[in-house]
Parts: C-alpha cells; sequence; structure tokens
C-alpha cells in the first residue's frame, strides 16, 4: 500500500490522532479513500465516523465527500452524492463496489498480519499471536529515525501464495556495506530495491544485529527463484565479501533455531550445489565437508534438501554470488550451534 494509506492507518488505530487521519484521507483520490475505509475493521470505521463531526468547520466540502465514501463503505451502496461532487468520483463508487463484490479487493493475508502487527507494536504491545511472525523480530513498518520519513510500504506484488513446505532458511546479502540501522537497511535498501524489482524477503539483519521482518513465513517471498515455494529467507546487509558482525552471526543463528523449531527443519547444513565456477565450488565443497554435508550438480537436490541454505544453491539464474564467501564460510557455524565461529 501507498505510504499515505499506511499513514493513514496507524492514525486511526493510535485512537488519538483523527484530525491527522482525516488530513490523510482528504488527500486520497475516491478509489483509494474507498479502499483505505473498506480495510478498517468495522469498530475503527465506526469511531472513526463518530469523531468526524468534531472536524465539521475543518474542510467544508470535504467532509461531504468523505461522509459519501463512509457511506458507500458501510451500506455497499452508491447513495446519492453531495452537491458539487464530480461525476468521476460516483463512477470510482460503482467500480469500487462492482470490484468488492468480484472478489477483486481482498486484501492480501501477508499484508494484514504485518499491519496488525504493527499497530500492537507501535502501542508498546510486542508481543506476536501469529505463528508464522518472528517474535524476536521487528516488523518492518515499525521501524523509525529521528528526522527522517516514515518506513515506505512493500507492495503487494511483493508477497506471494502460501508457503505449504519449508525446507529450511536461506541466506543472502545486501551487497551493501555494513549498516548499523535496521531502518535505514530496510527503507534504503530492502523496500525500495524489492519493489522496483518484485523481489522479496521475509527478514533482513542490519548490522548491529536486528532482526526485521517483512513477509509472514506463511507466504512465499520472491528471494530465490526456483526455490521460493520452499525456502524462508534472510538478507544479511553486507557487502558481500566480509563475513558477517558478531551480532548478525548470533542473530541469524537465533533465527535458524526458531525455523528449524517451528518448521521440524533438521539443524544442519543443506545439500550445497556445485555450479562449475570453481572459486565458488571450491569454497562450497569445503563447508559441506567440514560439515558432513551433501554437495550435488542436481538443481533439484540442492532445491529438495533442508536445513541451511543459501542463494547461490538455490537460484540458478544469472550466477550471483550471493551471498558471497565471507558468508558462505560462516554457513557451518549456523548450522551447528555448538560452533564457534
Amino acid at each position: 500500500m501507498a505510504d499515505i494509506t499506511q499513514q493513514f492507518f496507524q492514525a486511526v488505530a493510535s485512537g488519538t490522532r483523527f484530525q491527522e487521519a482525516f488530513n490523510l484521507l482528504n488527500g486520497m483520490d475516491m478509489f483509494g479513500m474507498l479502499r483505505a475505509l473498506n480495510a478498517l475493521d468495522a469498530p475503527m470505521l465506526r469511531e472513526l465516523r463518530l469523531r468526524q463531526p468534531q472536524f465539521g468547520n475543518w474542510g467544508g466540502p470535504n467532509i461531504a465527500r468523505m461522509n459519501f465514501a463512509m457511506d458507500v463503505v458501510q451500506t455497499r451502496t452508491v447513495p446519492a452524492p453531495p452537491a458539487g461532487l464530480p461525476a468521476d468520483q460516483v463512477t470510482a463508487a460503482n467500480t469500487f463496489l462492482a470490484a468488492t463484490a468480484a472478489g477483486g479487493l481482498t486484501r492480501h493475508e501477508g499484508v494484514v498480519a504485518i499491519e496488525s502487527w504493527t499497530a500492537r507494536y507501535k502501542q508498546g504491545d510486542q508481543s506476536v499471536d501469529n505463528r508464522f511472525l518472528y517474535p524476536a523480530a521487528v516488523p518492518y513498518l515499525a521501524l523509525e529515525q529521528k528526522g527522517m520519513i516514515a518506513m515506505r510500504s512493500l507492495d503487494v506484488g511483493c508477497y506471494g501464495g502460501k508457503l505449504a513446505n519449508v525446507h529450511g532458511l536461506a541466506v543472502h546479502c545486501t551487497a551493501g556495506g555494513v549498516g548499523p540501522s535496521a531502518y535505514g537497511v530496510a527503507q534504503n535498501r530492502c523496500v525500495p530495491t524489492w519493489n522496483d524489482n518484485g523481489a522479496s524477503a521475509h527478514f533482513a539483519i542490519s548490522g548491529d544485529g536486528t532482526v526485521v521482518q517483512f513477509i509472514p513465513t506463511s507466504h512465499v517471498a520472491f528471494a530465490q527463484g526456483a526455490g521460493n515455494p520452499f525456502w524462508i529467507s534472510v538478507e544479511i546487509d553486507n557487502d558481500g565479501i566480509a563475513t558477517m558482525t558478531l551480532p548478525q552471526l548470533s542473530a541469524v543463528k537465533q533465527l535458524f533455531a526458531w525455523v528449524c523449531r517451528s518448521f521440524a527443519v533438521p539443524r544442519s547444513l543443506a545439500t550445497g550445489h556445485i555450479c562449475k565456477v570453481e572459486s565458488w565450488d571450491r569454497i562450497t565443497r569445503s563447508v559441506c565437508n567440514f560439515s558432513n554435508a551433501f554437495v550435488s550438480e542436481s538443481r533439484g537436490e540442492t532445491i529438495g534438501s533442508h536445513g541451511l541454505s543459501c542463494h547461490r544453491w538455490l537460484d540458478f539464474g544469472g550466477g550471483r554470488a550471493c551471498p558471497g564467501a565471507g558468508i558462505l564460510s560462516q554457513l557451518p557455524s549456523i548450522a551447528n550451534p555448538l560452533m564457534v565461529c
């Protein structure tokens, strides 16, 4: 969803920032306004409407426009429009009702889960009531940094269908210099890049070891090509050459342990892919031999294996050496909880 819509949800959920909510609502076109109102649960929508008279002297004709939109959402009909409402806005209301009747505006479950978690988190409730959300993570939409703009939203197209058969955790890297700020990693490296190219990952870990969650592990993230339907993904903020920082290493060990417990994944290294690039294959063989793990030239065998894997072993398009030699050398210490890096 657009940033203005996410800000509107947060303002309404706060229970206090209703003037801000009306300002944001007024900044949307009619179709966007209808979608935003439709996404509120019934009690929130009723509360918003009850608060509206407080601002009756603010907005003039804008109030009539908002009341029209609320009528459409609450009654599922298009009422007589207020005087002066442009005809295209009435058309937008009819289009909206036709789309909702056809199921065309059903919100993605993953988006709803992250937004709901964010609303609770920002109000001080850091509990997790969904087994597909990592309790030690921060929902990306809750990240803030003083003097910086609100976190932008991940496009709904970056959320895939159900992830029904989890084989393990795949490690990736951002290919940028290590940044200590989780906000900076999410806002500047992950979300804009993914929105541009349709990619995504379930998690990211900043240089200080903060784990950020973008997509519930109930749904596919578009991180590792043919491996997407089977693997949970984590981006390490790393230049693709160096090893992880110690906070990152500790964080990814704990994340992998949670994946293993939650999805009955073995705490071991998955099958390494031999891609016939000598520099890469040499280190793949080395870490797999050290961990008593198999290697294979078969794409089906590497994708079908279970445990801890990485981008290069699961995604065969383009030959990207992600997550890089430094992180690859640390995979055995992640897979083996008794090993010290």
